[in-house]
């Protein structure tokens, strides 16, 4: 019951914010299209993210939740074009790719004529190996435009009043509706993915002061990356532990306990890494 028109969309917007605001972020950093930028990005982005990911990706395989050819294909970044990619862990496939090409974009990202060309000719790109490729995942060419609104909107380049940034996004869920292909993977859920994170994004810088920035915020977004990457496998482990057979007991099972016990884990996996990472470097220092 939980797969359904409204919820499968939700999930597409969902999914279009967290590409949209990594765009954004990487839109307010200063990167240079030089050789040393360009190291240091990628460099930065493998350390943060790909040592936790080979270790999730590792677990899906052993847990059965992937197969070894699959994991192969994605511990190389290829899945999303050779698929098929990991479930949950595509996400990250797929942002890697979006990284290659951000310190182009970052580097032309004054130049709104340059930017809008590099960035239309990238997505014609992914779109075009989509339609003609039979492995290809094309959730791939779905968020790119959300991605390059993103770093575009952190500079100020693309801004929409909330009254045409409302009906583009009332339209783009009219097209939604027109595919008979499912939301998460059609093509005409391009202008939703990238419209609606825009509009909750502008809705949001509106009024600022009234969000909040709390301590449970804070500790949530720590846990964030590690509870998406083990999510799978912790609920999994705790499933196999104890799941009651009545449908409500088993959402109050997984949300007041599991999801709990997923966060605190995932707490300490993030705090361990970065641990680890701080030791690195004081042994190189020293």
């Amino acid at each position: 019951m939980y797969y359904n028109p409204i919820s499968i969309r939700t999930t597409v917007i969902v999914l279009g914010l967290f590409v949209f605001l990594s765009g954004v972020l990487l839109g307010k950093s200063s990167i240079e299209f030089n050789a040393r930028d360009i190291i240091g990005f990628y460099r930065k982005r493998v350390v943060r993210i790909y040592p936790l990911y080979l270790c999730a990706l590792t677990l899906f395989m052993v847990y059965g939740l992937c197969d070894r050819s699959t994991w192969l294909k994605a511990a190389v970044l290829v899945s999303m074009f050779y698929g098929p990619p990991p479930l949950t862990l595509w996400f990250i496939t797929m942002i890697m790719v979006f990284y290659l090409v951000a310190p182009l974009l970052i580097a032309l990202r004054h130049d709104t004529r340059k930017y809008w060309i590099t960035a239309g000719a990238t997505f014609s790109a992914l779109l075009t190996f989509c339609v003609v490729s039979t492995t290809a995942d094309p959730r791939i060419a779905l968020y790119f435009p959300a991605f390059a609104l993103g770093i575009s909107t952190a500079n100020g380049n693309f801004r929409l009043g909330l009254l045409p940034l409302g009906i583009s996004l009332a339209l783009a869920l009219a097209l939604s509706a027109l595919s008979s292909a499912a939301p998460e993977v059609s093509f005409f859920s391009i202008p939703m993915a990238a419209l609606a994170p825009l509009a909750v994004f502008s809705l949001c810088m509106s009024y600022p002061g009234r969000l909040g920035t709390g301590k449970v915020v804070a500790h949530l977004s720590y846990a964030g990356f590690a509870m998406y990457l083990f999510h799978r496998p912790i609920y999994t482990t705790l499933k196999h532990i104890y799941f009651p057979a009545n449908p409500w007991a088993q959402v109050l099972y997984l949300t007041a306990v599991c999801l709990p016990l997923v966060f605190g884990a995932s707490w300490l996996v993030q705090k361990a890494y970065d641990s680890l990472l701080e030791v690195n470097r004081f042994r190189r220092s020293a």
